[in-house]
């Protein structure tokens, strides 16, 4: 179903964000697997060739994702206390880059899966999901 044409066509809803539920689970927080995501799509889309750095004001990232200034402020801080991210300001006018530890989230979401309690199985016991033992 497309759900702009539900709304008066895509120029009003505007872009739509995807995430993954599962790691939205991992997180704990919807609001940091939306963030996270909307990284993802941006990830070898620098614009400056070689950095890993991507740049974003919190009003793009507002547009982009929904969140508000608060919003994105706490799910910053989660990320480089869990050392996911690391930011700095830089450029005139002062924007945000921010630069992702895919690596090591991946290693996390790895051991999360591994050893989820018993009772929590149903976070991961779906049919697109394959857990090796």
């Amino acid at each position: 179903m497309d759900m702009s044409k539900k709304f008066g066509g895509k120029y009003v809803l505007g872009r739509s964000v995807g995430y993954f539920p599962r790691l939205a689970r991992f997180f704990r927080s919807v609001k940091v697997c939306v963030f996270v995501s909307q990284f993802g799509y941006w990830e070898g889309k620098q614009r400056a060739k070689g950095s890993r750095f991507i740049y974003k004001s919190q009003r793009e990232l507002e547009f982009e994702t929904g969140l508000t200034r608060y919003e994105q402020e706490t799910v910053r801080k989660y990320l480089l206390n869990k050392k996911y991210m690391e930011e700095k300001l830089a450029g005139i006018p002062a924007t945000m880059n921010y630069r992702f530890n895919w690596e090591k989230m991946a290693l996390d979401f790895e051991d999360w899966i591994h050893n989820i309690d018993i009772k929590d199985q149903y976070l991961i016991e779906t049919p697109d999901v394959i857990v090796e033992e």
